[in-house]
């Protein structure tokens, strides 16, 4: 049985540690009936925060100068600002420039009338990091629960089995979540290394030769033995994989020279490994709280009218995540007015009647 060492499996292990720190952020996002909104970020010692672009600080969303500093007590600091709609907070996520923006994130707001009540419908979708090869490819969608779950040994799958059988089962289930990230990341780098060389020039090829020559600088990796974002020897660096697939199509010595330099100037593995374990992986809780009464929310925790998500990149590795969340506000002047028209249309009939 092949090990894998990945980098990002490391990163997930270390969740369960990361999530129970005193240190971990806050994004609360109070919505307004006017549809505006209210983010916080937190908690921060006002002695030791270094400024607002300090990555010091592990600030799991976009941030900018916009946004105020404000003290809670001698201790503790916020970040905090106002914004007058959710379009107006996405534009924020569309225009950064952090290391973050590799993280497609979008929150919607419906607002809906119904006379008695107002519903607000709230969203917050992050885009899944790696869709291309279908994690069912590799692993049915209960068992990819269950690598993802923070409580496996609790998911049906593995309740009814000993010890000894969920051990073997979850490291199995490891190993091909293994394969599949392996694969992924490879077909992001044999993807932006064609980019990379097609920007220069060096090659011009058919779709279906592209695809049979991924296939192929595939297999000679699989038969090396090498894997990518591990911590030892397995290593397949990104320029490696350069290096042959410019062998492969017959590239001279000086344009393998002229690839690999860029791919090593692009930084590929530095890039792959930012995006799986920027500081959102190291978790965040990401709260809510709507106008009114609550109706329904997929919230791993409600806090009177806080709803609760711990966020880690494990949630929307394979495919988007959404929390989504649902409050109903009465409206009092609703009710009176229409027990105001219900007087009237009881009394006009009795005073018609009246009528001399």
């Amino acid at each position: 049985m092949k090990k894998y060492r990945f980098l990002f499996l490391i990163g997930i292990a270390l969740l369960p540690l990361l999530a129970g720190c005193p240190d971990t952020k806050s994004v609360t996002t109070m919505i307004n009936r006017d549809g505006s909104c209210i983010r916080t970020i937190g908690d921060f010692d006002p002695e030791d925060f270094k400024g607002i672009d300090s990555v010091k600080h592990d600030i799991p969303i976009p941030v900018d100068r916009s946004w105020e500093l404000v003290n809670i007590n001698d201790t503790t600091a916020v970040l905090k600002r106002e914004f007058e709609s959710v379009i107006e907070l996405n534009a924020l996520y569309t225009s950064d420039e952090s290391e973050l923006k590799m993280y497609k994130r979008k929150v919607e707001l419906d607002k809906k009338f119904r006379w008695f009540h107002t519903v607000f419908q709230y969203r917050e979708t992050y885009d899944g990091l790696l869709t291309e090869i279908p994690i069912t490819n590799y692993m049915s969608e209960e068992e990819a629960e269950v690598f993802k779950s923070d409580d496996s040994k609790d998911h049906p799958l593995l309740a009814n089995l000993d010890k000894k059988a969920q051990n073997l089962l979850t490291d199995n289930i490891e190993e091909r979540f293994g394969l599949w990230l392996n694969d992924n990341i490879y077909s992001m780098a044999f993807d932006d290394i064609l980019g990379i060389s097609d920007s220069l020039g060096l090659i011009d090829i058919a779709e279906k030769e592209v695809n049979e020559l991924k296939d192929t600088i595939k297999y000679m990796i699989d038969q090396e033995d090498k894997y990518l974002l591990t911590f030892d020897d397995d290593q397949m660096d990104p320029v490696d994989v350069a290096s042959l697939v410019g062998i492969e199509i017959g590239l001279d010595s000086t344009s393998i020279s002229i690839l690999t330099k860029a791919v090593t100037l692009s930084r590929l593995d530095e890039q792959y490994e930012n995006w799986l374990l920027a500081d959102i992986a190291n978790g965040h809780n990401n709260q809510v709280v709507l106008p009114g009464q609550l109706v329904d929310t997929n919230a791993e925790l409600v806090e009177g009218d806080t709803l609760v998500w711990h966020m880690n990149s494990i949630k929307f590795i394979n495919a988007d995540y959404t929390m989504f969340a649902e409050s109903r506000v009465t409206n009092n002047w609703a009710y009176i007015l229409s027990g105001f028209i219900l007087t009237i249309a009881l009394i006009i009939p009795f005073l018609r009647k009246k009528k001399p």
